[in-house]
């Protein structure tokens, strides 16, 4: 059983049974001091940290064996250690004082010891003890190995003969890391307040307990000391004297001893004001200390320590700290490890240019020194947090080419697989990933972002049970590139894309609950939102953070539920406030294309429902915004609606803007044809046959090369090219199964005229009576049929068969045609010619009365004309003299 012992609570073993004090020993040795008791059995124990940073362990059920000498010491670094009567009947207390800065307490089944140890310094921060490989051997113990972990760390107990110990991961075992969620409880950590996850860890094979040694322990290189047993029992006398602490300069006063040991207490315990406090008051107390270069180095390493776990409002401590610390031990070791740092400090806080300033004065000033691998691997970090992913690959490479073998070859590989994720590229960077683990498998120990990296590679390559597992590991290690709220929410992330919706609830209502203010909550108050059908949750998430990013990505999820819901005016409204902030984003990039996207649905609808005025306020209400953003098919649209609006300069404007190629194939034919039209309504046919010219062949639908080519022809009957509008019209009929019944009657009906116009009257009227044929089939062709009837007239008129062209009229008539019909009394005006021509005035006459009293005003000036001519002609008639001269 080992534990590190925190500040702020305190470990304790119950047991009610009577035990004895068999022994009590010290072992100073440099930089730790080793108290061992040894008792009848194992005792119930309690330790309380107390006022002033000493100890107080209470042993209830110890009531015999205690010595008769209370008071010891000084030994090593405990000042002194009182034995008293404890606070239960019978009970022994110990009262331990002294300078040291981080205690272990343990237990050894084997001779029933309980052992303190009390360590002066740690190089490393470090939050979990670790079985060391000599554990339980005579010596010195050998430093814990670093790693972050719960206050009470599971380990493995290993064979004193076994190699490096393994840390057991706090995280799911791999057998039930694919499917079965693994059950989670939270707490506050020891020093840092973090949360983390407990797992089952699996019980150690058999054999594989640690075996104590038989032998009565010894600390250091023999026991010291003892209160019964062979020793004088009324001191405590080691073998040797202790040696000095190579921590501290020969000659510091006592002072400065006890101060620098409150400092380096304080900053172990996390405490970084007191620290800092304690330091400027031993500078200012001890100017001329030679501690004084290391401790305004430490001043800068709290602030940068507490700037790692989240405190970027130190930035500019840290780097004043090291700032002073270097201008005044300017030949100092410590000056490269501190432009590093102020370096990562800038990094971590954001400011990228900052600290590629720092990091390149140490690449720089020492190039050749042992720090450069480690400036070129933290500004390939920067590069890499700035987007210059190729840039920071060539650094990475250079420390694999240049410094193969120093300690940051390893991250530096790391750094490349990192560049193949962000390049897409994620097999290869997981293939990167697994050949760090199998050169190293305590890698993601040792740089816990193998596993950050690995769970996001693999959350890309959707597999999603693995992508957590790494996740889970990450967090119980306690990496800095993403805090735990963050991680939570990438796990609940995992549950969500594998459709596990209640885990994933589970987790994200667990992360909005315990971390309310930070950025994972707000990521999983977001997750909530989207699990529900509803907006709701988006508006108050967006309610409490209006300014904040995850406000505006609440925005961003209320519009595309809008969207998705098929509201799109509700989606671009709820947009607006994105869409025109003036601060560009990659959020507001977002905002803008899901605005064009509900812009473009939303006309869409407009135009298939023929609503063009509504479209086109529309785009004019957006359009600053829609200009740029909208696609060619939209655009299109907007200028067909203005063209059927008759706005036809406005609609050949954003004709010009569209791109034909940008468009889908079934899009091209009406632009051209649009387009086309426009010029035509303009005045401008030659523009238009220009157009339908040069891309009757982009066209690539069949039907729509059809329209494009009878639009054509039409250009051509504008310009009076009736030889090209007839051979375009014979090219028609050759493909007259292409053609529908409407479009076959509308070749015939123009082929009958222009040959009409060219004089081929018998070839004419084959052409208008197949179209007069159709016509009067269909009902699109009764608007038409009058016009066909009055061309097959007209040619007979011309040839000067007046019955002929009189009998097809009034065969329209008897058939059926009506007043209302389209081109009713224009026939009617006709036929009357027809009759004047044939000599039968009366009845001429009688037609034109007929239309004078009920046909429409533009004719009624042409038959006043003609039937003041008949009737002219009768009253002359009438007169002998004139009538004699007639037939004279």
């Amino acid at each position: 059983e080992v534990y590190w012992t925190p500040a702020a609570r305190p470990f304790s073993h119950k047991n009610d049974s009577s035990l004895t004090l068999a022994a009590l020993r010290f072992g100073p040795e440099p930089h730790y001091t080793r108290l061992v008791m040894a008792f009848s059995g194992k005792p119930s124990w309690k330790l309380d940290h107390v006022k002033g940073g000493d100890i107080r362990v209470h042993l209830n059920s110890v009531n015999k064996g205690i010595p008769r000498r209370t008071r010891y010491g000084p030994v090593g670094l405990l000042a002194g250690i009182t034995l008293s009567r404890g606070m239960y009947p019978g009970g022994l207390s110990l009262a331990v004082r002294g300078g040291w800065v981080r205690e272990r307490i343990f237990w050894l089944s084997e001779g029933n010891r309980l052992v303190m140890d009390f360590y002066d310094y740690l190089e490393k921060d470090f939050h979990a003890g670790v079985l060391p490989r000599d554990f339980g051997k005579e010596g010195p113990p050998r430093a814990a190995v670093p790693a972050r972990a719960p206050e009470r760390a599971g380990v493995k107990p290993v064979p004193p003969d076994a190699g490096e110990p393994e840390l057991s991961i706090l995280a799911p075992p791999r057998a039930e890391a694919s499917e079965v969620p693994p059950p989670a409880m939270t707490s506050k950590a020891v020093r840092t307040g973090r949360p983390y996850v407990r797992q089952r860890i699996p019980r150690p094979e058999a054999g594989g307990r640690m075996q104590a040694r038989k032998t009565p322990i010894g600390v250091g290189h023999g026991d010291t000391g003892s209160a019964t047993g062979g020793h004088d029992p009324s001191g405590v006398k080691s073998k040797k004297p202790a040696r000095p602490n190579p921590a501290l300069p020969a000659g510091a006063s006592a002072e400065e001893v006890q101060l620098h040991g409150e400092i380096l207490k304080a900053r172990d315990l996390g405490d970084v004001d007191r620290a800092v406090s304690l330091i400027d008051r031993f500078v200012a107390r001890f100017p001329s200390s030679p501690l004084v270069e290391k401790l305004l180095f430490m001043k800068g390493d709290l602030y940068f320590s507490a700037l790692q776990r989240g405190r970027k409002e130190l930035l500019r401590q840290v780097v004043s700290s090291y700032q002073k610390a270097a201008a005044r031990f300017k030949q100092s070791a410590r000056v490269p490890e501190a432009y590093i740092r102020m370096a990562r400090a800038n990094r971590l806080a954001g400011d990228i240019y900052a600290a590629l300033g720092y990091v390149n004065v140490v690449i720089e000033r020492f190039p050749k020194g042992p720090y450069t691998p480690r400036a070129l691997v933290e500004r390939a970090w920067i590069h890499m947090m700035r987007r210059a992913v190729d840039t920071a690959s060539e650094d990475f490479m250079l420390v694999l080419r240049e410094y193969p073998e120093s300690p940051s070859a390893e991250e530096a590989k790391l750094g490349i697989a990192r560049y193949f994720y962000e390049k897409g590229m994620y097999l290869e960077a997981e293939k990167r990933l697994e050949a760090l683990e199998k050169a190293d498998p305590r890698i993601g120990e040792k740089n816990p972002y193998y596993f950050y990296l690995k769970a996001n590679t693999l959350l890309y390559l959707k597999r999603y049970a693995e992508a957590r597992t790494c996740y889970y590991k990450a967090l119980n290690l306690g990496i800095r590139a993403e805090a735990d709220d963050m991680l939570l929410s990438h796990i609940g992330d995992t549950y969500l894309q594998q459709k596990r919706k209640e885990e994933a609830k589970k987790l994200f209502e667990f992360v909005a609950s315990e971390f309310p203010e930070s950025e994972g909550a707000k990521v999983a108050r977001l997750r909530l939102a989207e699990m529900s059908s509803k907006v709701d949750g988006f508006r108050k998430l967006y309610e409490e953070n209006r300014d904040k990013p995850i406000g505006q990505i609440a925005v961003l999820k209320i519009a595309d539920a809008y969207y998705r819901q098929g509201q799109y005016r509700k989606a671009m409204q709820s947009l607006l406030p994105l869409v025109t902030s003036p601060v560009g984003s990659q959020i507001r990039t977002a905002a803008k294309a899901l605005f064009s996207k509900a812009a473009s649905r939303e006309i869409a609808r407009h135009y298939e429902h023929e609503e063009d005025q509504a479209l086109v306020d529309l785009f004019q209400r957006h359009r600053d915004l829609l200009r740029t953003e909208i696609s060619p098919g939209t655009r299109l649209k907007i200028a067909l609606s203005l063209s059927r609006l008759g706005r036809y300069e406005e609609a050949v404007a954003h004709f010009g803007a569209v791109e034909p190629l940008e468009l889908v194939p079934a899009e091209r034919g009406p632009c051209f044809l649009g387009l086309a039209r426009a010029y035509l309504a303009l005045g401008t046919p030659e523009k238009a046959a220009s157009i339908l010219e040069k891309n009757l062949s982009r066209a690539p639908d069949p039907k729509q090369r059809i329209r494009m080519m009878l639009l054509l022809a039409e250009t051509y009957r504008e310009t009076d090219m009736h030889e090209k509008a007839l051979a375009l019209y014979g090219r028609l009929a050759r493909h007259k199964r292409l053609l529908s019944g409407g479009q076959k009657a509308e070749v015939y009906f123009y082929t009958g005229k222009i040959l009409n116009r060219l004089g081929r009257y018998e070839e004419a009227r084959g052409f208008l009576n197949r179209a007069i044929a159709l016509w009067e089939k269909g009902k699109e062709g009764k608007e038409r049929f009058p016009l066909a009837l009055k061309a097959l007239a007209a040619g007979y008129y011309k040839e000067k068969k007046y019955g002929r062209a009189a009998s097809v009229l009034e065969e329209a008539f008897e058939s059926g045609l009506k007043p209302g019909a389209a081109g009713y009394w224009d026939l009617k005006y006709r036929l009357a010619k027809a009759y004047i021509s044939m000599g039968r005035a009366d009845r001429a006459e009688s037609v034109l009365v007929e239309i004078s009293e009920e046909g429409p005003p533009e004719l009624q000036a042409r038959v006043q004309m003609t039937l003041g001519a008949i009737r002219l002609e009768k009253a002359l008639g009438n007169l002998s003299g004139w009538k004699d001269r007639r037939e004279g």
